[in-house]
């Protein structure tokens, strides 16, 4: 039970600390380096598939780490906890958002955060690429990949080739 009120406190501290990208950094610092409840290929696996499947993908992370660290009822707890406070969140402001939005300083506001954000996910892509000893061959995969989505090729034809070159190498 305590390994579930901790996952719970955890996730729920994720998802109020983490803006977009910086969230899979905070997950990678916490539930690899510190708590230690996944491993760094784990949490690669669970980042690639969470990218592969519709919506945010630290919604996954949550869930994924959850069952990994304590079964279904982790994953269960996990998901819990990471939705909770955006909905409490959004609830609560949901009236006041749209007037707050429309100010010239919260645009600033929101790029520099998005800016952050940008950092932090970059920082943390370098440390899973050195933990996980990425090839030459997967960086230019996730390169071409970029260049695919960039020229708005359709995302389910770049997961078919990225799948089918995944099990050509292996």
């Amino acid at each position: 039970m305590d390994k579930l009120v901790s996952l719970l406190i955890h996730l729920i501290a994720i998802s109020l600390s983490g803006y977009t990208g910086s969230a899979q950094a905070i997950f990678y610092d916490i539930g690899v380096t510190q708590l230690h409840w996944i491993t760094s290929q784990d949490f690669t696996n669970y980042l690639g598939f969470g990218f592969a499947s519709p919506g945010p993908q630290v919604f996954s992370l949550a869930t994924f780490m959850g069952y990994r660290f304590a079964g279904w009822s982790g994953a269960l707890v996990g998901t819990l906890g990471i939705y909770t406070m955006p909905v409490v969140l959004a609830v609560a402001v949901g009236r006041y958002l749209q007037t707050w939005i429309k100010k010239a300083r919260t645009k600033y506001f929101i790029k520099s955060v998005s800016l952050a954000a940008a950092g932090v996910l970059f920082a943390i892509s370098l440390k899973i690429i050195n933990a996980n000893h990425i090839s030459i061959i997967y960086a230019l995969i996730a390169v071409s990949a970029a260049i695919a989505i960039n020229k708005r090729v359709s995302p389910l034809l770049i997961i078919l080739a990225g799948l089918g070159i995944g099990l050509f190498l292996h």
